[in-house]
């Protein structure tokens, strides 16, 4: 046991403990960022004890005193157990690159930018190895720069099958959330925001996805909930100037408040399934437009407005009850099952 009495020796405690104790609440053995500014996260002398790996924690905490600290990561598969941004610091993690976390925690309270290259081959990845927790007041960004060879898709997926990412922060921008089969669990905390103008974020995966927080699409962005089942706990979906939509089938059970544009994709499908798992309740407009087709199955409390323009199919006897309104305008129709 370390154990420091005199004065002078207070510096050196300090010192010796920041080097090998904890990084914030993560535990285990902490490699910290050494330089107050700009650096590659790939040279080892950045590192307080060497290059993060899958045993050692990375924790980027210069504080908020002085120049931030920015780590650029780029064109490498980088393994860490877990990983810390603090406030004032920055995460770069560039195209070609995959970011692996072995560890169950991810802490950020600055900025985790991950962001895909020109062409359609140049992603970017973070993975995860465990159940993993995203938290803290900062923003993870995943980001496409178009070029003339396509775009690249910044990803967060799973590296073994079964995995849930549980978020407790804020995920922003356009991408892909939930590849490989991911579940994602979106806490009462928990923000996804498709902000980026004319681009789409994508949750998906077998996984699942489970809402208590919010769910939107601002700035002409498009929120993608493809193919997946959704649950949600009273969390609010909003098209906030942007929209949201369903496809491929994804089936919604639950409790939901609809804010916006919130509808079934062009041309796709989407089930509200009041039968597997209790009744869906929904308040606020949800729309299946011309050339969609929105499935429905046991109760249905409607508060808000289903506004049908294509095909509003009953897949088993539905008991559709509430002081909402069901509104058929075009070629809307309400059917049976074919």
């Amino acid at each position: 046991m370390l154990r420091c009495r005199l004065p002078a020796l207070l510096l050196w405690c300090a010192s010796a403990a920041s080097l090998f104790g904890q990084c914030g609440s993560l535990s285990g053995t902490s490699t910290l960022w050494q330089l107050a500014g700009t650096g590659s996260f790939e040279t080892g002398a950045n590192w307080s004890l060497g290059l993060p790996n899958s045993t050692t924690n990375a924790c980027i905490n210069n504080g908020t005193a002085g120049p931030p600290s920015v780590a650029n990561l780029v064109g490498v598969i980088q393994n860490v157990l877990g990983l810390d941004v603090d406030a004032n610091n920055t995460l770069n993690v560039g195209a070609t690159t995959n970011l692996v976390v072995y560890g169950s925690q991810i802490i950020n309270g600055g900025a985790i930018n991950l962001t895909a290259g020109v062409t359609n081959a140049s992603n970017t990845v973070l993975g995860l190895e465990k159940n993993v927790t995203l938290s803290g007041g900062g923003v993870l960004t995943l980001a496409t720069i178009n070029g003339a060879g396509g775009a690249g898709t910044a990803i967060i997926n799973q590296q073994v099958a079964g995995l849930t990412l549980t978020n407790q922060s804020t995920i922003q921008g356009a991408g892909v959330i939930g590849g490989s089969g991911l579940a994602v669990v979106n806490g009462a905390s928990g923000i996804i925001n498709a902000n980026a103008a004319v681009q789409t974020l994508t949750l998906n995966g077998t996984g699942g996805l489970v809402n208590s927080g919010t769910l939107e699409a601002t700035n002409g962005g498009t929120l993608l909930i493809s193919g997946i089942t959704l649950g949600s706990n009273g969390g609010n979906i909003s098209g906030n100037g942007g929209t949201v939509a369903f496809s491929g089938g994804a089936v919604l059970q639950g409790t939901y408040l609809f804010g916006g544009t919130v509808q079934t994709q062009a041309s796709s499908s989407a089930i509200l399934d009041g039968q597997t798992a209790g009744p869906v309740t929904i308040s606020g407009t949800y729309t299946n437009p011309a050339g969609s087709t929105l499935l429905t199955k046991g109760t249905i409390v409607n508060n808000g407005n289903i506004a049908n323009g294509g095909v509003l199919e009953l897949s088993t006897n539905t008991a559709l009850s509430g002081p909402g309104t069901v509104t058929l305008s075009g070629t809307g129709v309400i059917e049976g099952a074919s």
